[in-house]
């Protein structure tokens, strides 16, 4: 686990079994926000050694101190479940991370400088910031494989909300458009329309859209992205793009979005984003 200040907290406490005499820890948070359950830390896991040095016969207030005082940016854990500790220890094994069996797991690293349990990013842009949410952290080929996944999963999601169960499509809260949609029609209640999911490559002029406020976009259309401006979806409170792993936003919209361009927006997915 990687932290960004030294005084950054992991998301853990610290325990000991008084009759067993083994260090053990907990999970304050369990979410993508504590950077212990992100490394794969669970509860109970035995704690061997800590950056190295084995610490199984140190004292709890010694384990706590140099736990406390390493003052190192990087934290390497030696743990294991219960199951496992209890067989080495029956067998009059010492644990020790030169084990063929011990898993090397991907480092974590915090996305910001908070020393608090909880890994919040901030996305700062032009001396502003606003609250993100990492939903994964890895290799590009991992990114790309878990995009095209959420991408369809959304997709899906978006279409089969098009019709209520008990009756017509309610158009004050969701329009889908795309090659087979009857603009004319469209035109007729364009007004009462604030969430609106775009399928298509035909240019759209979101002006219209008097009271859009949700948008979601699924093809690669430059007319459509250039229209995600103070200008012209000044109320837009969510956006998300379902254009594909490879879709990468132009510098302008990270500018509209990341900065007080767009004050109503809560809620932003833009998948990949150049840094």
């Amino acid at each position: 686990m990687q932290r960004a200040i030294v005084k950054q907290r992991l998301g853990i406490t610290l325990a000991y079994h008084k009759r067993r005499r083994v260090h053990y820890l907990r999970l304050i948070d369990r979410s993508l926000f504590s950077l212990a359950y992100r490394a794969g830390l669970k509860d109970y896991d035995r704690i061997i050694s800590l950056n190295g040095i084995i610490i199984e016969n140190d004292t709890p207030d010694k384990f706590k101190r140099r736990f406390c005082l390493d003052g190192s940016y990087s934290i390497q854990l030696l743990v294991c479940n219960r199951a496992t500790y209890e067989h080495y220890k029956s067998n009059s094994k010492a644990l020790h991370s030169g084990f063929p069996t011990v898993q090397q797991l991907v480092p974590v690293y915090a996305t910001t400088i908070s020393d608090s349990d909880k890994d919040i990013p901030m996305i700062h842009f032009d001396e502003q910031s606003r609250k993100g949410n990492i939903l994964f952290v890895g290799h590009y080929e991992d990114c790309e494989e878990l995009k095209e996944q959420y991408t369809t999963d959304q997709l899906s999601r978006e279409r089969s909300s098009q019709y209520v169960k008990h009756g017509p499509l309610d158009f004050s809260t969701l329009m889908l458009l795309d090659k087979t949609m009857n603009w004319i029609l469209v035109k007729s209640f364009i007004s009462s329309i604030n969430r609106l999911v775009i399928d298509t490559s035909n240019d759209i002029d979101l002006k219209e859209f008097a009271n859009l406020q949700q948008l979601v976009l699924c093809n690669k259309n430059s007319q459509h992205i250039s229209q995600i401006d103070p200008k012209v979806v000044h109320h837009l409170t969510h956006l998300s793009f379902l254009c594909g792993s490879k879709f990468i936003p132009p510098q302008y919209l990270a500018h509209n979005v990341f900065s007080a361009a767009l004050p109503s927006l809560r809620h932003v997915d833009l998948g990949c984003i150049n840094s």
